[in-house]
């Protein structure tokens, strides 16, 4: 029950976050937009967040994947440990807990972006 609890739990947490990888938009074609409209100060800001953004997003997620991998490898090598399965479900947890900080953070940076630059422009 708790295993299927845990996979319920788990898709509603991160079936968002792949529904709206769809809409990630890593290109500066807003920052062109904003440009045209003659504020360049606002453009460069907006390529700013853009890089930070992606810079951010990669290395989180890349660093969230190793520390999952890292805590299946403990658990495969616990040979039955109590302690080693527990440190070893712990950092599973906290992989994947990462991993879905990282990918909030992402929406979290382009809602600022919209936000900013949208009270900038207009």
């Amino acid at each position: 029950m708790k295993k299927i609890l845990f996979l319920i739990i788990t898709i509603l947490i991160f079936a968002p976050f792949v529904v709206g990888a769809q809409n990630l938009d890593w290109d500066v074609d807003e920052c062109d937009d904003i440009r045209s409209q003659g504020y360049d100060s606002a453009a460069k800001l907006c390529e700013l967040m853009k890089d930070i953004e992606v810079i951010l997003y990669i290395f989180g997620i890349g660093l969230a994947v190793i520390i999952v991998i890292l805590g299946g490898v403990q658990y495969m090598t616990s040979q039955g440990d109590d302690n080693k399965i527990d440190k070893a479900k712990k950092t599973l947890t906290y992989g994947l807990i990462g991993a879905a900080i990282v990918m909030a953070s992402g929406f979290i940076i382009s809602m600022v972006a919209d936000i900013v630059l949208g009270k900038i422009v207009n």
